[in-house]
């Protein structure tokens, strides 16, 4: 059974891979989550055995995220209590016999073998940090083995995040994992720009309206806008030149990003390995205040990978000033799906 958190779309998008190797290994497949991450995985299979389980329903503020997100942790706690109930109850009526949990923390069983897939270990906060590590480790604690879907080495894409010290007796990474394949023709570039929106509101909103603006303010740009919120069925009214989906499949996603001169989104680690799969050299405006995300478009712009930009700081005109380009970063490898499932 695959459990991915629903927290933005990434931690849905990155378990294709692993729904696609677990069916072309024979087994058959049990999904519990919740909210659009639910509806994303329905949409690419739509003739699997689904749960709905409980959301975190973790609330974003306009200001002061961070403290506003641990004001909420006594919610998200009673949220995982129930989480693991909820499991456990399905594991023994459907007879379930491995729990593979992209990040919900509920999400294991004592009685068959439970895997939990990050790449955060070493979460970032700018307070109460050893607080924030040991609560990780108690919680990882209760899981068989943590796979990490980066590259050990020193080249890799998730830097401290990853690459520090964690108490657990079994942590394997598995290489970057992505649902898209590698591109071995190289694409005509037909599209200007294309955005790729994603993660919790408001700020999904907040980017969203940002571009919107932007794009009125260049109507001759063929420009793409995907908002990632694949259970709404409404479309804002866009220029000639400009086209919106709320949602796209995996194959049409991964024809646009390849068509496109220059692709611009949230700095989502699940983003990055697919820009890092399919060698796209990315413009990426973290959420503000999501220290994750904040990092990772630092770390990402220092070593070459990808261009960074404050979302107060962002422009159309900017971007255009700024030269795109392919990735020339060479990875170990590519993911090891049958390493995760050992």
């Amino acid at each position: 059974m695959l459990c991915p958190l629903n927290w933005g779309l990434g931690h849905a998008t990155r378990c294709i891979p692993i729904v696609n190797k677990l069916l072309s290994d024979g087994h058959i497949v049990f999904i519990a989550s919740s909210g659009a991450a639910l509806t994303l995985l329905k949409k690419e299979f739509p003739d699997l055995n689904y749960f709905s389980i409980t959301d975190y329903q973790i609330k974003y503020s306009r200001k002061l995220l961070i403290l506003n997100l641990f004001i909420q942790i006594p919610k998200l706690l009673r949220s995982i209590k129930n989480e693991h109930v909820e499991i456990e109850k399905i594991v023994t009526q459907n007879n379930i016999d491995l729990i593979i949990s992209d990040n919900r923390y509920g999400a294991w069983s004592r009685k068959i073998k439970s895997i939990f897939i990050t790449h955060q270990l070493n979460i970032q906060t700018p307070i109460f940090s050893f607080f924030v590590k040991k609560t990780n480790e108690l919680f990882l604690a209760r899981f068989d083995k943590i796979c990490v879907p980066d590259f050990e080495g020193d080249i890799n894409l998730s830097g401290k995040l990853s690459h520090c010290k964690f108490k657990h007796p079994n942590i394997q990474f598995i290489g970057s994992l992505s649902r898209f394949k590698k591109n071995v023709v190289e694409s005509t570039k037909t599209i200007d720009l294309l955005f790729i929106i994603s993660g919790p509101e408001p700020h999904r909103s907040i980017f969203e309206n940002l571009i919107l603006v932007e794009t009125e303010k260049h109507k001759n740009l063929i420009t793409i806008i995907v908002r990632g919120i694949p259970d709404e069925p409404d479309l804002p009214e866009v220029n000639d030149n400009c086209k919106i989906f709320n949602h796209l499949a995996t194959g049409e996603l991964q024809k646009l990003i390849l068509s496109a001169k220059k692709v611009i989104s949230r700095s989502g680690y699940t983003s990055i390995m697919d820009y890092a799969e399919l060698r796209v050299f990315p413009f990426v405006i973290p959420t503000p205040s999501q220290t994750e995300q904040e990092y990772l478009a630092k770390y990402l712009s220092d070593i070459g990978f990808a261009y960074s930009m404050k979302q107060a700081d962002f422009s159309i005109d900017k971007i255009l000033n700024l030269q795109a380009t392919n990735s020339t970063i060479n990875f170990n490898s590519s993911y090891n799906l049958s390493d995760l499932l050992l």
